[in-house]
């Protein structure tokens, strides 16, 4: 879970400060690490991982998208008027 809180504020944060560009691309790595570890943690056999963590790490990635492709346009869209 703490992969998913911290790509979720990495999003926010980067959404409200950085170039749309660089907002998505980092997201975007940030997003696919996280579905990586999850789809891991299930796949190792070490331990009792649900194999519906992955359907949550992918829904979290994908919000973590939109919430860095939003956030930017909010912003410019403040400064034009």
């Amino acid at each position: 879970m703490p992969l998913i809180i911290a790509t979720l504020v990495l999003a926010v944060g980067l959404g409200l400060w950085a170039p749309r560009r660089v907002a998505l691309g980092v997201t975007a790595a940030a997003a696919a690490f996280t579905v990586f570890a999850f789809v891991w943690a299930v796949t190792d056999g070490k331990g009792d991982d649900p194999w519906w963590i992955i359907l949550l790490a992918v829904a979290s990635g994908t919000l973590a998208l939109a919430v860095a492709s939003a956030l930017p346009r909010v912003r410019t869209q403040r400064l034009e008027v």
